[in-house]
């Protein structure tokens, strides 16, 4: 899981940052920038790594619902 979330993190932070430097570079002021950087890279992050992040939240949904041990099952009505 650990690899999974690095990866789209990077991916998410890599396509703000690319737009962000992009626009700068054209000569958009530097904050308006960063706020269509951030606006456009959400909007691209939800249509292009739509399939990373469900693997993402279907890896967490796995981790947290696993079976419990009978020991633990114990425990937990104690």
């Amino acid at each position: 899981m650990r690899k999974l979330w690095l990866k789209y993190t990077f991916y998410r932070l890599g396509l703000f940052l690319g737009l962000t430097v992009v626009m700068g570079l054209v000569g958009i002021p530097w904050v308006f920038a960063a706020i269509f950087g951030a606006m456009i890279s959400f909007a691209i992050s939800m249509i292009w790594l739509a399939g990373l992040r469900d693997q993402l939240s279907k890896e967490i949904y796995s981790k947290r619902n696993k079976p419990k041990d009978a020991d633990e099952k114990v425990e937990d009505e104690i």
